[in-house]
């Protein structure tokens, strides 16, 4: 039947008192016509549904209630029991019929009445341990009201008790179960129960099994046990694994009885990470050797297993683990001179300039090892990896490159390059003898000098895969409805006219139509309604909600345009950024359409840089606006000024989309995969420009349709 709803007043019928509940202000008056008065603090207190129905009565504080069902005597008696004693006093549980109980819960349940509802059923369960409740009654009532602890409960006492004959005057198979089956077999349930709990906890859905564990071949002893990700144990003496790990050594206080923690992260914690760190630990070898072999795969997944094992020492902190990973790394490498790539790249993801020094001091002729020959497929690797073409990297190796790192040996190795080719261009960068230069024209000089201010620009903590710029790495706070100080807030001197008021994280006051606003984001619009009367938004992500990137957003939807634009050494794309940054946060697609259409007409004339646009294309997964870019004219970069540094300002002698060349400050903006495919098809375009004058019939293909190249099957790979 449809839920009545209950009404202020008292109805045209006689009218009982209740002999227990006859004091207080305010006044129940049950379906069946029975009157309770209680303290109206107690019953705020306990709903706030009641309180909300009294205010619809200013005459008296009076609720007469027309559920038949739910809001009769009985029920209504119950509930002031409970909100009054605290339990039910003087009620005997064994006479408590299911549907009785069911009421009273889902009585509680329409009116919010919250805790007394958790009084109820802890009173229930001190009645089940002590043997006056069934297990039965307790599991229908844990159903209904959706607690699988409680049904847990129920099932514990519950699991040994069986229905009694059903004989007597009283036989009833729809009230009473099948004599001889056990209490909680939903097959002898009683018919009542049928109709009451959820049919998911009677019949739960079927979930494929858990895969069973097994155990490693290797760590087979040992009174501690680690499980991986992917269920293989591993046994260890508790003394190997508490010495490596502070973190493992805490965890033992949690594992008093079973010594054993199972991990969880599939990506870090696999058995094969496991496998790597406890050969460490125990032999202080590593199992795994970073030696070229035929097969790229081999290869990257030797280097990407040791960067996954790295992880998952850095986030149990076995400081001595890592230690003696990295010293038996570079023994192998000062032994054998191989393996530079994969040592460099583990030594830059622990945050080691120092070794990343020693590695470029030793690899004077910039080759880093040689491989077989590239397959086809750009996502493989190219004939040989240099430290004067890290461009052409292979995207699994890419992936893992801190790019503070990869950026301060890509512009080193590009000024060293510009000196060899000035001290005799005709010999050609890799004729000319690298030891024939000065301290100051070597790739670790250089990369040093660029390591250096991002020391002071950059923290260095933090996950290492983040992009380390400041504009997208702080935490994405929510926009929330608070008052700031009027002394500390500036007004916009541009958009002063509106009913809306936005204020950014530094402190800038925009005043706005607010339909404008509800027309281009429905974000806003609903952040907005949770406090109507207010009609003020005050943001406070300080990376990209500030008033420049506002400004921009409410010149996009006012005027139509982005507003002024200035040259690239004025890092005027960051602006930009934000700007996009924050309409994409709030899905502003109206305003980003416009804010592209606009920006690529300016380009079209000249008037807006490529890589700006190029940037902007790529922060928005848009490859024709990056084609676009590319297609347009390539100017160097500029002589940097005195004030200016590598971090701010790209290498004069390199072309503007050459990776190399870029200042940090936009290198760390721009997508890792736009940046890979940027450099292969950089090299691509070199390769085949140069066979054109072997053979005519080799076609030649422009940088931009390269990188649409290699964007496509970089998003093809990633969805395999």
């Amino acid at each position: 039947m449809p839920a009545s709803t209950p009404t202020t007043g008292s109805r045209n019928r006689p009218i009982r008192d209740h002999k227990t509940f006859k004091d207080g202000d305010f006044t129940l008056i049950s379906e069946d016509g029975w009157r309770f008065r209680v303290q109206s603090q107690l019953l705020f207190a306990m709903s706030t549904a009641f309180k909300d129905m009294s205010s619809l009565s200013n005459e008296t504080l009076e609720i007469t209630f027309t559920d038949d069902e739910l809001e009769q005597k009985h029920t209504i008696e119950l509930f002031l029991t409970l909100i009054t004693c605290g339990h039910l006093l003087g009620y005997e549980a064994k006479k408590f019929s299911i549907p009785e109980l069911v009421r009273i819960v889902r009585f509680l349940q329409k009116y919010g009445c919250h805790p007394a509802l958790s009084i109820l059923i802890l009173d229930l369960k001190v009645k089940l341990y002590e043997g006056e409740l069934g297990s039965l009654t307790m599991f229908v009532l844990g159903a209904i009201n959706d607690d699988l602890d409680i049904c847990k409960a129920a099932l514990l006492q519950g699991k040994r008790r069986v229905w009694g004959g059903n004989t007597g005057p009283e036989t009833n198979p729809l009230k009473n179960g099948t004599k001889g089956g056990w209490g909680l077999d939903p097959s002898t349930f009683p018919r009542e129960v049928w109709g009451i709990v959820p049919p998911n906890h009677l019949k739960p859905p079927r979930t494929a099994p858990s895969p069973s564990r097994k155990d490693n071949e290797t760590f087979t002893t040992g009174d501690f046990a680690l499980v991986s990700a992917d269920r293989v144990r591993f046994r260890i003496a508790s003394s190997d694994i508490f010495k490596s790990s502070p973190v493992f050594d805490q965890a033992k206080s949690m594992t008093p009885v079973t010594h054993e923690v199972t991990l969880t992260d599939s990506d870090i914690e696999s058995a094969k990470v496991l496998d790597v760190f406890l050969t460490i630990i125990t032999t202080g070898n590593v199992p795994t050797v970073l030696t070229p072999s035929k097969d790229y795969s081999d290869y990257d997944n030797c280097i990407r297993l040791l960067f996954k094992t790295l992880r998952f020492m850095q986030k149990y902190k076995c400081n001595n683990a890592i230690d003696l990973l990295f010293l038996r790394l570079k023994v192998n490498f000062y032994e054998t001179n191989e393996n530079a790539l994969g040592l460099f790249i583990l030594a830059a993801a622990n945050d080691d300039d120092g070794t990343c020094h020693c590695i470029i001091e030793k690899q004077k002729h910039f080759v880093w090892g040689h491989l077989p020959h590239a397959p086809t497929i750009p996502l493989d690797a190219t004939a040989k990896e240099s430290l004067a073409d890290l461009t052409t990297l292979r995207w699994s190796l890419c992936e893992i490159f801190p790019p503070v790192y990869r950026w301060a040996l890509t512009g080193a190795t590009a000024e060293v390059v510009a000196l060899m080719d000035a001290h005799d261009p005709a010999l050609g960068t890799c004729e000319c003898d690298p030891n024939k230069l000065s301290h100051r024209e070597t790739v670790s000089y250089h990369f040093c000098k660029l390591m250096q201010p991002h020391r002071g620009m950059v923290p260095r903590e933090g996950d290492i895969l983040l992009s380390f710029l400041p504009l997208f790495t702080s935490i994405h706070k929510p926009y929330v409805m608070q008052t700031d100080p009027e002394e500390t807030i500036a007004n916009d001197k541009t958009f002063t006219q509106g009913n809306f008021t936005l204020i950014s994280a530094d402190g800038v006051r925009f005043r706005v139509a607010s339909d404008l606003l509800s027309v281009h984001s429905a974000v806003i619009k609903d952040a907005a309604s949770l406090n109507p009367s207010d009609r003020k938004i005050t943001f406070t992500d300080e990376s990209f909600e500030t008033a420049d990137a506002i400004k921009r957003f409410l010149t996009v939807i006012t005027e139509g345009h982005i507003g002024p634009h200035f040259s690239v050494d004025d890092d005027a794309v960051l602006p930009l950024a934000r700007a996009l940054r924050f309409m994409q946060k709030f899905e502003c697609g109206m305003a980003i359409k416009i804010f592209f259409l606009d920006f690529k007409f300016k380009l079209l004339l000249d008037e807006f840089c490529p890589l700006d646009a190029f940037i902007l294309g790529a922060l928005n997964d848009d490859l024709d606006t990056c084609k676009l870019a590319l297609e347009q004219y390539e100017p160097k970069w500029s002589a940097m000024t005195e004030e200016g540094t590598s971090l701010t300002c790209g290498l004069e002698h390199c072309e503007l989309f050459d990776p190399s060349g870029l200042p940090y400050t936009l290198f760390s903006v721009i997508p890792p995969p736009f940046i890979w495919a940027l450099g292969r098809a950089r090299a691509d375009f070199a390769a085949t420009r140069g066979k054109k004058n072997i053979d005519e019939a080799i076609p030649v293909k422009d940088i931009a349709d390269l990188i649409c190249d290699h964007m496509n099957i970089y998003r093809l790979a990633k969805r395999q």
